[in-house]
């Protein structure tokens, strides 16, 4: 996982970096193991997803989805002020490839209009580090990939270079799946009666090519559609 998250680093930024060696755990669609602010069920977390995956808004028609989630986290870091105060800062500049939200975003989609205050509190008190879900292929509208085959194109230690690595990386993705780019979607953060849902997507297509977009979907009439998108960053 860490040289994955390497490579990604490095086509953002250039340079070559590792990743902590935390480990995410892998939560599964059940009861057991998922909060219950987050019970859809299979088939709606897929007909949801799909919502996004068919939607004209998404910015880029992905060859592969990647098949399990990211995790979301609170943007939120303490600072000690010059009076010695400790204060949560949820202003500082989080890794673009990281699924990262501060309440500030909460408060805007309430002031835009597409949540009410409720909402934008609720979901933002929802967001659980370390949970990610695993999606069905057979179910996307779009062709799914294992987080650990993708990984495996990625990890060629006979590969000094991150640079090459990264390059010989995507030739071998093409060259194996006929795919040129990828995107990995976050777990969904839901509204407490899971009819609205806050997805961020980050695409790759190249060791210099790359974007992220966050979304906001709605269900309407039994079909989840795109009512919010911002861009989060571009290489």
């Amino acid at each position: 996982m860490n040289s994955y998250k390497a490579m990604l680093l490095y086509a953002v930024l250039l340079v070559s970096c590792n990743r902590s060696n935390e480990q995410h755990s892998v939560a599964q669609n059940t009861k057991e193991n998922i909060e219950p602010s987050f019970s859809l069920n299979g088939d709606e977390l897929h007909l949801l997803v799909n919502g996004l995956l068919l939607s004209d808004s998404i910015d880029v028609d992905p060859d592969l989805v990647v098949l399990r989630t990211d995790d979301v986290r609170k943007l939120q870091n303490r600072r000690i002020t010059a009076s010695g105060d400790t204060i949560i800062d949820d202003t500082t500049f989080s890794p673009p490839w990281e699924f990262r939200y501060n309440m500030c975003l909460f408060e805007s989609l309430a002031k835009q209009g597409y949540l009410d205050s409720a909402e934008a509190v609720y979901m933002f008190e929802q967001i659980t580090p370390n949970l990610t879900v695993t999606l069905d292929s057979a179910k996307l509208a779009r062709r799914g990939i294992g987080f650990e085959r993708l990984n495996s194109f990625f990890t060629d230690k006979s590969i000094a270079s991150n640079y090459k690595r990264l390059t010989n990386g995507y030739k071998k993705l093409e060259e194996e799946t006929g795919a040129k780019n990828y995107i990995i979607l976050s777990t969904p953060v839901l509204n407490k009666n899971k009819t609205k849902a806050l997805i961020s997507v980050n695409g790759y297509c190249g060791k210099l090519c790359g974007g992220g977009t966050l979304y906001l979907l709605e269900k309407v009439n039994g079909k989840w559609q795109v009512i919010y998108m911002k861009h989060t960053f571009i290489s």
